[in-house]
């Protein structure tokens, strides 16, 4: 291996340990001993990026241009590094140069969308955004960031959309909810969007946000506002009642039947793009929803009773609504399932229904009579 390869990988090395002072030197070893090695380059520029030093991250870009025009990673750099000097027809530019040679370059479109979503070129940045959702349509980035625009373009209800979108292909996606949230506080839904500012700081951790402490300060004026609300929560009443009074037959087929025509919140996993809500499930095409495991270490689906009051009580912990019918298919499609836990939204507690019960609910609308050998419920 000749020596200017050892430093480039030395300096690679150097560069994921953190180490970017050696990482430079070795570099620049590299660069001495082979002028025309286009990867130090770019690590230098990337290493001038990361300090802050603009104008030499450019100043390399730029070299690793004359040495190579036809390689797009170059001028994407140079995008980049246009876009955070304040330079943003020129990152525009560069960003085209790059995708001429590489034209789906997922992140190249993704940053030029940016940049002209910047310049006020809605349009232009709209069509970055869609290409980018056809060449990865569970990316949550373009979908997150065309909510942006429509949020600005005052319209709230394609804007909430796109973050649900956003949500559905990565349920962590902190930016999203916080998104959602301010769409959602704009129309005056504030209970929705409370969960959703919850959510965004769930997500995002303790890493520094600049919204971080305007979110803070809404969450907190909202609970003032809706704190003395009491939301009617009627499967929760029913899971109450079942659990410290009624323990028979009749009432758990009472609370069958309300389960069966309620919404409930859940998990969605791995739904199609640009559908919220209104999850149905086939046995081709079972829907994943999150799930735990019971005592037995059984799996069993999560469904939330009441969602607006369980959001109000214990915070979101799901990430859409669905009809209870909906829920009870997608356990019997999914075969390794066992059954269906039902969380209260008025105390931490919950059901769980068996598939046994699950599967007679649906073929004959009445839950299946209680035996000795398997009980109709669980209680948590």
């Amino acid at each position: 291996m000749e020596k200017w390869v050892q430093h480039l990988h030395k300096g690679v090395e150097a560069a994921k340990r953190g180490d970017l002072d050696t990482a430079e030197t070795h570099y620049r070893e590299s660069l001495r001993l082979n002028p025309t090695n286009t990867d130090a380059l770019l690590n230098l520029s990337g290493i001038y990026y990361f300090r802050g030093n603009l104008d030499r991250a450019l100043e390399f870009a730029e070299q690793c241009i004359t040495v190579d025009p036809a390689r797009p990673q170059a001028h994407f750099q140079c995008g980049e590094v246009r876009h955070a000097m304040g330079d943003l027809s020129g990152a525009v530019s560069d960003f085209d140069a790059g995708l001429r040679l590489h034209p789906n370059d997922l992140e190249a479109i993704l940053s030029r969308g940016f940049t002209l979503s910047k310049l006020g070129n809605t349009t232009a940045a709209l069509a970055s955004y869609e290409q980018a959702m056809r060449l990865a349509p569970r990316d949550p980035r373009p979908y997150h960031n065309r909510g942006l625009l429509r949020g600005d373009a005052m319209d709230a209800d394609g804007a909430i959309s796109d973050f649900s979108v956003a949500i559905n292909c990565d349920p962590g996606y902190a930016e999203a909810y916080l998104g959602r949230g301010y769409s959602l506080r704009m129309k005056g839904a504030k209970l929705e969007a409370l969960a959703d500012f919850r959510a965004f700081l769930h997500y995002n951790g303790s890493r520094p946000h600049k919204s971080l402490e305007l979110v803070q300060r809404w969450i907190q004026e909202m609970e003032s506002e809706i704190l003395e609300i009491a939301l009617p929560a009627p499967i929760s009443d029913l899971i109450e009642d079942l659990h410290y009074k009624s323990r028979t037959q009749d009432a758990y087929i009472s609370f069958l039947k309300a389960f069966r025509n309620a919404e409930v919140g859940v998990i969605a996993l791995g739904v199609p793009p640009a559908v919220v809500g209104g999850f149905t499930a086939t046995p081709e095409h079972p829907t994943a929803l999150g799930s735990s495991t019971d005592n037995a270490g059984h799996e069993v689906v999560l469904a939330f009773a009441d969602p607006d009051a369980f959001v109000q009580n214990f915070g979101a912990r799901f990430n859409a609504k669905m009809s209870g019918e909906a829920v009870l298919e997608t356990v019997v499609h999914n075969r390794g399932c066992y059954g269906l836990r039902v969380n209260s939204a008025k105390a931490e507690i919950s059901i769980v229904i068996d598939r046994h019960a699950v599967v007679s609910l649906l073929d004959t609308g009445k839950a299946a009579p209680a035996s000795a050998q398997r009980p109709w419920w669980k209680f948590w």
